[in-house]
C-alpha cells in the first residue's frame, strides 16, 4: 500500500518533515471566484469517479449537498477560507488517505514557530524556533481562549482519517497553522496568535506569538525540549537518518528491530538483505524477545514488509517459546499497518504502545489529482484491503499492553513501550 505522502515524516520525525519540503508543482490561490467554482467543479467530478470506495463513510447525498453549500458561498470567502474548506469537503470522505492539506506548498499558509504534540498529560511545545525559548515544555491551555479539547474538536472534521488517533497525530499540525485557526475562530489573523500556556509551577502566562511563512521552515534550527533539558537518547530515537536498523540488547536478552519505512533505503541493504543479517545476528538462543518497533512507520510499499515477517515467523518457530513484541503508535499508517497485521496472523506478537491511526481494514494505494485552477494537490484511494477479517468494521486496532507517553517521559529519555515489552513476562 503506497502512503499518502502528505504525512510521511521525513525520517519518522515531524521536525524533519518541516525542514524538509516539498517538491510539488506551483499552487496559486489568488484566483477570482469563477476559478474556485471550476475547481470545486472538477473536485465534485473527478474525486467520486476515481474513489475506490467514496461514499462508504458519508452518504453521497450529504457530500453533494456540502459541494453545493460551498458553491453558494466561494464568492465570500477569502483564498485561505476556500482552501481550508476544500480540505473539509475531501475529509468529509473519512479516509485517512484521502486528503487535501490546507497547509501544502504555493498556498501561502503560515505557522507558528513551535512544534506541539499531545501527551497523556496534556499538549506541550516540544520543539521552538530561536527566540521562542520561553515556551519550550509548557502546556498549552488555550489558543485563542479557547482550550485544547476545544480546538481538536473544532478542527476534527478538517482532519481526514481513519480513526480519531489521527487527532493525536495531525491534530497538533494544524493547530500550529494560523489560518486554520483564523478559520475555527481562534485567531484574527494569521500573522499573530494568542496563547495561553502554563509551566511547570502551575501559574499560566499569557503570549502573543507571531507566525513565520513555512516557505522559511527549512532554515529554521528548531530548539528540541529533550536536548535543552539534558535526557537521554531513547533507543527508538538513535539513527534517526536510517529506515531501518536493528541493536541487540544483550543484558534483556532481546533485538530491537526499529523499522520506519515499509521501502528499501538508498545507500543502504535491502530490507531482503537487511532481513537475512538480521536472522543471523539474532538466532543465538539467549536472544528470548524480538522487538519490532514501527511507532514512527507512516507506509511505503506493503510487499517490501515480507522478508521481516518471514524472519519473526522463522526466528519465533525455531524456538517456540520466544516472544515477539511489535510497538505501535500513532503514527503507525498505511503499509505499516498491513505489515502490522501481517504479524498479528503468523507470529502470535504481543502488541503493545499507542493505538495507531491506521483502520485494521480500510482502502488505500494512493495516486494524486490536481486542481486544473490552483494546482492544489488531493490525494485519494483506489484499491480496498481487508486484511483482518476478525476486526471487521472495527476502527482501531486492539492492543494488548497499552503503553501511553508523559511529557516527562519524553524529556528525561524513557520509553514506556520498550520497558513494557523488557518486563512481559515469559511465554507460557
Amino acid at each position: 500500500m503506497r502512503v499518502s505522502l502528505g504525512r510521511v515524516a521525513c525520517a519518522g520525525t515531524l521536525l524533519l518533515l518541516l525542514a524538509c519540503g516539498a517538491a510539488d508543482q506551483p499552487v496559486r490561490v489568488e484566483l477570482p471566484a469563477e476559478a474556485w467554482l471550476e475547481d470545486l467543479d472538477a473536485l465534485a467530478r473527478e474525486l467520486p469517479s476515481r474513489h475506490v470506495r467514496p461514499f462508504h463513510h458519508v452518504s453521497e447525498e450529504q457530500w453533494r449537498k456540502t459541494v453545493a453549500d460551498l458553491g453558494r458561498r466561494i464568492p465570500d470567502l477569502s483564498e485561505s477560507e476556500i482552501v481550508v474548506e476544500l480540505t473539509r469537503l475531501v475529509a468529509l470522505l473519512g479516509d485517512g488517505h484521502t486528503e487535501l492539506l490546507p497547509h501544502q506548498s504555493g498556498t501561502g499558509f503560515h505557522r507558528l514557530p513551535l512544534v506541539f504534540r499531545e501527551f497523556a498529560d496534556g499538549m506541550r511545545v516540544i520543539a521552538v524556533a530561536p527566540g521562542q525559548e520561553r515556551l519550550l515544555g509548557a502546556t498549552v491551555q488555550k489558543i485563542g481562549g479557547r482550550s485544547v479539547e476545544q480546538l481538536l474538536e473544532a478542527v476534527a472534521p478538517l482532519v481526514a482519517r481513519d480513526n480519531d488517533m489521527e487527532l493525536l497525530h495531525s491534530g497538533p499540525e494544524y493547530l500550529a497553522t494560523p489560518e486554520v485557526l483564523a478559520y475555527i475562530g481562534a485567531a484574527v489573523s494569521p500573522d499573530e496568535v494568542p496563547l495561553t500556556v502554563s509551566g511547570s509551577g502551575g501559574d499560566t502566562e499569557d503570549h502573543v506569538v507571531s507566525s513565520i511563512p513555512r516557505t522559511g521552515l527549512g532554515e529554521v534550527r528548531w530548539i528540541r525540549g529533550r536536548e535543552q533539558a539534558g535526557g537521554e537518547t531513547p533507543l527508538m530515537a538513535k539513527n534517526p537518518a536510517k529506515d531501518y536498523w536493528f541493536e541487540r540488547v544483550e543484558e534483556h536478552g532481546l533485538v530491537f528491530v526499529k523499522y520506519n519505512r515499509c521501502d528499501d533505503q538508498g545507500g543502504e541493504p535491502s530490507i531482503r538483505r537487511f532481513a537475512k543479517l538480521l536472522s543471523k545476528q539474532a538466532a543465538p538462543r539467549e536472544f528470548g524477545k524480538l522487538v519490532l518497533d514501527l511507532r514512527h512507520n507512516s507506509g511505503g510499499d506493503n510487499k517490501k514488509s515480507k522478508p521481516l515477517v518471514d524472519f519473526a515467523v522463522r526466528w519465533k518457530e525455531s524456538m517456540p517459546e520466544r516472544q515477539v513484541f511489535i510497538l505501535v503508535g500513532r503514527m503507525t499508517f498505511s503499509a505499516a499497518m498491513d505489515a502490522v497485521l501481517q504479524l498479528r496472523r503468523r507470529a502470535a506478537p504481543i502488541l503493545i504502545g499507542e493505538r495507531p491511526r491506521g483502520r485494521p481494514n480500510t482502502v488505500g494505494d494512493v495516486e494524486t489529482l490536481r486542481l486544473p485552477n490552483s494546482g492544489l494537490r488531493l490525494d485519494y484511494s483506489t484499491r480496498i484491503y481487508d486484511r483482518a477479517p476478525d476486526l471487521a468494521s472495527e476502527a482501531y486496532l486492539p492492543l494488548d499492553v497499552p503503553a501511553p507517553s508523559t511529557w516527562e517521559d519524553y524529556v528525561s529519555g524513557r520509553d514506556p513501550s520498550l520497558e513494557a515489552a523488557i518486563a512481559y513476562g515469559p511465554a507460557g
